[in-house]
């Protein structure tokens, strides 16, 4: 039988001066972002680019901003 046991990843954690709910991180992605013509756009906007991440699923966002 595999032993199962409580992981950590949603417990709280601090981080330096952070206090991290839980510790699950965003990676940083690409930004590139297209209009209706296929254009590059120069920089998405963080909210619509970070999404779920903008809205509580994960305490930190590892962004280059």
């Amino acid at each position: 039988m595999i032993e199962q046991h409580e992981s950590d990843l949603f417990s709280p954690v601090k981080l330096g001066a952070l206090a991290l709910a839980n510790r699950i991180v965003m990676a940083p992605l690409t930004r590139s972002r297209m209009d209706d013509d296929g254009v590059a756009l120069a920089v998405a906007p963080r909210e619509a680019y970070y999404g779920g991440g903008a809205h509580g699923y994960t305490d930190w966002l590892a962004s280059p901003y």
